[in-house]
């Protein structure tokens, strides 16, 4: 996931070679349902190190009562809370307060105090080297916008330890700033932020200051800026969600809000991908911690939203919301019915982790930025609406646009990474398959429900995902036997994909073209032919932004993508064709 938190309002046309626009098929599609169980069974518990246990019953005397409810009716029931807090002293039992409060271990150890193997997954880099020994594909690279100069950096096929996405962070999103310790960590997962970062301008205090040079350090993003608030390491690391209130708002106690600084933020965490992002640790049930997330699913402004209007069947597993906390300030959490992860890894993998500011058509005056979250939540709209056209519709109703493309003056919305707005509402998602059946994937016996925590590249697992299933595998109508008959019929979609990309960067050319010189002069339209012209770059931009950052080519939702594709590239076609009936060129220009 990519955190474009410091973009400008620019626009970008990309006019390039269309094999190498799409990049790669990051979610390769099995249709193992998603397991049913909200608990971890199966996993033997163990007791906490001599000294180190509490008396259970002294914690929910009268005190942490949703944690009581959650630890109560869940599989961790029998685990001791000196397992994973630690300092719990007789002063904070007897008289509780800020100052004497035990300290929570946020770090994968303590999980892996019972769930070994899982850590050892996470640990593990077969499928990073496999992907190093076979790919030929560059692993960075620049395209230029033909029609504005404007040079965009681009991510390709570059698989990343999520056990290290906060170091990623770090260097990436700096100012070459935080460096790694050693090269070589670049291959190896990170278990701790700062045994692998060094910040090498401790005298620039609590500013990220640019450099003249973006720092490629060694896992380049998609794009080189830097972190500018602290709402944006959420996503890589939850060491401190006890001290945001709910939605990031300022709340008396909490220590950070969404406009925090990020740079003395980033300098409180340490662990990169908490197990407690997705798996609560009072009762080992299935969660999601994201505040736009939970907003979206349960907040009756979004009733008509594909949610909420299917909730409880479609993959749209149920959403229970809990209310956390003894700090003075509201935290919540949302339990799923289920185990749902295009849901639980869509807590980062969501259009809504970005920082934009929209912006009045009229009056072009900024309606919300990183400091107005009431409107961010806005941002899932892809998720609210349906698709990426529908999304743009919803933004032009409410008379908002959050960029201008500078060779025409075409005001657009942009949307990156939209993966859980993708996968939830396409005909996979919709049957219950989640990103974990392919990125995780079930390499232990068919039977068994324990998924490898491995997050890699499908198409080195292909064996293990679409070849498994009860879909496509041995005996199905598909009847796929080897990877390479999984393989071929994936990148046959991709390359229609391919295709379709083609026409429609064809046709969004062509209109850019006849509106620069009808702003130059050298061609008079009517008002009406010239506002379609305008409508139909702009729908095309922001089809753009949202397939390309979502990076499968299209094979996410193979329907939407020929659909939206299609009627965007015919508005181009029809908006020029009705313009160049109603044209009038100067004398000077017949």
């Amino acid at each position: 996931m990519y955190c474009n938190c410091n973009v400008s309002n620019k626009g970008e046309y990309y006019e390039t070679n269309v094999s190498i626009f799409f990049v790669v098929c990051l979610l390769l599609v099995s249709v193992q349902l998603s397991a049913s169980t909200g608990k971890a069974k199966g996993t033997p518990l163990k007791k906490p190190e001599k000294g180190k246990a509490v008396q259970v019953e002294s914690c929910f005397s009268g005190c942490h009562e949703p944690v009581e409810m959650l630890y109560g009716r869940g599989a961790h029931s029998k685990v001791n809370c000196g397992m994973c807090h630690e300092k719990v002293t007789a002063e904070h039992i007897e008289a509780p307060s800020a100052e004497n409060r035990p300290v929570v271990r946020f770090d994968h150890r303590s999980c892996a105090q019972c769930h070994e193997k899982e850590l050892a997954d996470m640990l593990d880099t077969k499928y990073h080297m496999s992907w190093a020994e076979k790919n030929r594909t560059p692993t960075y690279g620049m395209i230029r916008d033909s029609y504005t100069g404007i040079i965009e950096d681009v991510q390709y096929a570059f698989p990343r330890f999520h056990i290290g996405i906060l170091a990623d962070i770090a260097v990436n999103r700096s100012g070459g700033r935080f460096k790694y310790k050693d090269p070589d960590f670049v291959g190896k997962p990170i278990e701790s932020l700062w045994d692998a970062v060094y910040d090498s301008r401790p005298e620039d205090g609590n500013v990220i200051k640019p450099t003249e040079v973006p720092p490629l350090a060694w896992r380049p993003h998609k794009t080189i800026g830097n972190v500018s608030v602290s709402y944006c390491l959420k996503c890589k690391s939850s060491d401190n969600m006890l001290e945001f209130a709910y939605t990031g708002k300022p709340g008396k106690g909490a220590s950070l809000q969404r406009d925090s600084l990020s740079l003395p933020t980033l300098k409180t965490l340490n662990t990169s991908f908490n197990c407690n992002y997705c798996h609560d640790p009072h009762s080992a049930e299935p969660r999601i911690v994201n505040d736009f997330l939970i907003e979206t699913m349960t907040n009756p402004e979004f009733k008509d939203s594909a949610y909420q209007k299917n909730v409880g069947k479609d993959g749209m597993t149920r959403i229970e919301v809990v209310e956390m906390g003894e700090r003075g300030y509201i935290r919540k959490i949302g339990i799923l019915e289920h185990y749902n992860s295009n849901f639980m890894c869509g807590q980062c993998h969501l259009a809504g982790n970005r920082s934009s500011t929209f912006l009045d058509r009229d009056t072009n005056q900024g309606i919300s930025g990183i400091k107005a979250f009431d409107e961010m939540v806005y941002y899932v709209v892809p998720f609210v609406a349906g698709g990426p056209i529908e999304a743009y519709e919803y933004y032009k109703r409410k008379n908002w646009y959050s960029r201008i493309y500078p060779a025409t003056g075409t005001k657009w919305v942009a949307f990156d990474h939209a993966h859980m707005e993708i996968v939830t509402q396409s005909l996979h998602g919709k049957a219950g398959v989640g990103c974990t059946d392919c990125h995780f994937a079930q390499v232990v016996a068919k039977e068994s429900k324990r998924m490898e925590h491995q997050p890699s590249l499908p198409k080195e697992k292909i064996q293990y995902t679409c070849l498994r299933s009860d879909c496509h595998g041995k005996g199905t109508k598909s009847n796929w036997q080897t990877p390479a008959e999984a393989l071929y019929r994936i990148k046959s979609i991709q390359q229609q994909s391919r295709v379709r990309a083609g026409h429609l960067h064809a046709a969004t050319g062509e209109v850019i073209a006849y509106v620069k010189d009808v702003n130059n002069g050298v061609i008079s339209i009517g008002k009406k032919e010239l506002d379609a012209l305008h409508e139909a770059i702009a729908k095309s931009l922001t089809l753009e932004a949202y397939w390309f950052t979502e990076y499968s080519m299209g094979f996410h939702d193979q329907a939407l993508y020929e659909s939206s594709v299609t009627r965007i590239t015919q508005d181009l076609n029809t908006a020029l064709a009705n313009a160049k009936k109603s044209e009038k060129r100067p004398l000077n220009n017949k």
